[in-house]
């Protein structure tokens, strides 16, 4: 089509590079230009139901990427609970230990069985980034 309509190519080229709000709203406004084109898109073999095809797409495309945004939101805050329910039983292990050892009055079997039942796996530690200090320079 571009070999026929000059202009074609720069108005139907394709987008690289850009996030996905503004793949989107590429999408719709190519989709927008081409209706007045109809007729020429299927003389060179595009279906002729094709407009309705794409915008089937960019809608699933839409709801794909606001899928995606929810589940990193649900992981993020899952990780928070997960988090703070260690925390919590971290703190109350920590306040079990004596009491346990209270309990058990220096009885040196049931201590050793009570230090293999009651240790905890290593915890995960996620990196985070530290804070960049501004380097001081001597004057």
């Amino acid at each position: 089509m571009a070999i026929r309509g000059p202009g074609v190519e720069a108005r139907f080229g394709a987008a690289t590079g850009i996030g996905d709000a503004k793949l989107e709203t590429r999408a719709r406004s190519l989709a927008e230009m081409a209706r007045p084109f109809v007729k020429e898109f299927v003389d060179f073999e595009m279906e002729p139901d094709f407009l309705k095809e794409l915008e089937s797409n960019i809608t699933a495309f839409t709801q794909a990427v606001a899928d995606h945004k929810a589940s990193r939101a649900a992981h993020a805050s899952t990780t928070q609970l997960i988090d703070a329910a260690m925390e919590r039983a971290l703190t109350i292990l920590a306040e079990l230990d004596p009491i346990t050892e209270n309990k058990l009055g220096g009885n040196t079997g049931l201590q050793l069985k009570w230090e293999n039942v009651r240790r905890v796996e290593k915890r995960w530690i996620y990196k985070k980034t530290k804070e960049k200090t501004p380097l001081v320079t001597a004057a």
